[in-house]
């Protein structure tokens, strides 16, 4: 299997999910929602997962991967990281 197929599978998206974090008035915050770094046509994007639960994130990723490949990033209109709900405080 090469590499681009292997971004066509859910495995390959486990291990580089991420919760995107910020800092607000001193306070470090992270998102609900997984996320995912990908590239493509040149642009580098991270986007947030609709799916709550880390493997289902993966099966979303390897989704979102394929139809970036297939139509191009028409099919994110924008849905990156800005303004995502569902923060909570990190415990330092």
């Amino acid at each position: 299997m090469n590499d681009f197929q292997a971004k066509l599978e859910p495995k390959y998206w486990y291990t580089r999910l991420f919760r995107n974090s910020f800092t607000r008035a001193g306070r470090r915050y992270r998102v609900r929602h997984w996320c995912m770094k990908v590239q493509w046509a040149g642009k580098r994007r991270t986007l947030r997962l609709d799916a709550l639960q880390r493997r289902e994130a993966a099966k979303e990723a390897a989704e979102r991967f394929r139809q970036l490949t297939e139509q191009g990033w028409v099919v994110e209109p924008l849905r990156e990281v800005q303004g995502t709900g569902g923060l909570h405080e990190v415990q330092s």
